[in-house]
């Protein structure tokens, strides 16, 4: 019964959120049914943006673009980390596509419940992403991500200075074929990241897991009403084996599929909700995210929740706020309640806690992060009690386009 009342609990809570977010839609008027509203670079290019702050939907990783996403969404590499710069089109861009290559250091400290120092070292990382286009208009290509992290939650390497020993290997992560037959229709094959949607890897999985298998894609909503619609299969596991090549003879074997909806709500809120089987256990994720400029005290509340039904039944969820106090000092902070060891980012542990995130996005090329958590209950585990990291992060492809390869 306490199931039932918890899962009626949430769907009233997101109906509720949903509510206000169109309570809330002036700006977002004159938006198509489908959601294809003209995105403020073409309003007014960083007018147009500064008019709509908070946080966006997370959007496309490897794009450039004057609207900002959340802290809590970004991934390793991403572009949006840092200041926006001009896209450009390079020589190379007829056969290969660089969308990220960035390399930066953090240190990290983090303690257990058993009172153990788990954590406390400095770290590199490093993240390249890029496409190989097979024909002119780029509709079939080879896709791939070159990064740090031994494992499936992993983005960084040991230096040597602190616990544990130095690494120096990367690791070819990913490796897939996509193939676009028609407009807004997408299939992937082989070794593939892992989608988000409006979850992220506080209740989802790591930014910096991975699948081996296949996925389908339908950006369509003009004429089916979600603005994606995905599904995928594949294996998840080798948890420790990041490199793609030792994992292809997964690509004959399933223990996992997901299925997708994700709707925006013109500019001013977005939606999502996802089912996953993975090893028997089937999971619900639903988020949303608004834009509430309003309240003054925050640009963007973002929630998410996760239900397990079955025999080994639970639940959980985040909440979280961000406010830019300065154009380069964005800060957030929220909460999370996570009922159980999970494939999620290893910054938040099984357990209750309060998280801090801090972003100064110094130039086009420089940014800085900052991560704090403290858990509001103390239990005698292995689950993180304490982490607090803090990196500088170098985006490489911002000068490397300016040799004009790229």
């Amino acid at each position: 019964m306490k199931d039932n009342h918890t899962e009626i609990v949430l769907v009233v809570g997101m109906a509720l959120l949903l509510r206000t977010s169109l309570a809330l839609g002036a700006d977002g008027q004159g938006s198509s049914p489908g959601g294809n509203s003209p995105p403020v670079s073409q309003e007014k290019g960083r007018d147009a943006a500064a008019r709509h702050t908070g946080c966006q939907s997370q959007g496309e990783a490897d794009k450039v673009t004057s609207q900002r996403p959340c802290i809590v969404d970004l991934k390793p590499g991403d572009v949006r980390l840092f200041e926006p710069s001009e896209a450009t089109t390079g020589k190379l861009a007829r056969w290969l596509e660089l969308q990220a290559a960035s390399i930066g250091t953090q240190y990290t400290f983090a303690k257990n419940g058993l009172g153990v120092t788990t954590a406390n070292q400095q770290q590199y990382q490093v993240a390249v992403r890029g496409r190989f286009n097979l024909d002119a208009k780029g509709r079939f290509s080879i896709n791939t991500g070159l990064y740090t992290g031994a494992n499936f939650s992993a983005g960084s390497n040991n230096t040597g200075a602190g616990i544990g020993r130095a690494q120096s290997n990367l690791y070819l992560k990913h490796l897939y074929l996509s193939a676009l037959p028609l407009d807004g229709v997408e299939l992937q094959y082989g070794g593939l990241n892992i989608w988000h949607d409006e979850s992220t890897d506080i209740t989802g999985c790591a930014y910096d897991g991975y699948i081996t298998g296949e996925r389908v894609s339908v950006k369509r909503p003009r004429e089916l009403f979600f603005d994606d619609i995905s599904v995928a299969y594949g294996y998840v596991g080798d948890l420790k084996t990041p490199n793609v090549t030792s994992r292809l003879h997964r690509l004959t074997q399933s223990n996992f599929h997901r299925f997708l909806l994700r709707k925006n709500i013109g500019e001013r809120a977005w939606t999502s909700v996802d089912y996953t089987f993975q090893s028997g256990i089937q999971t619900w994720r639903e988020a949303i995210r608004i834009r509430v400029t309003e309240l003054h005290a925050i640009d963007a509340f973002h929630a998410e929740f996760y239900q397990i039904p079955g025999a080994h039944s639970g639940y959980g969820f985040a909440a979280y706020g961000e406010k830019t106090v300065i154009p380069k000092l964005v800060v957030g902070g929220g909460y999370a309640d996570i009922d159980r060891s999970m494939l999620n980012s290893d910054r938040y542990g099984r357990g209750e806690r309060l998280f801090l995130t801090t972003k100064v996005p110094i130039n086009q090329a420089f940014s800085i992060l900052i991560f704090a958590t403290q858990a509001t209950t103390h239990t005698a585990t292995n689950a993180p009690q304490q982490r607090f990291d803090i990196g500088l992060y170098y985006n490489l492809l911002y000068h490397l386009r300016k040799t004009g390869l790229f």
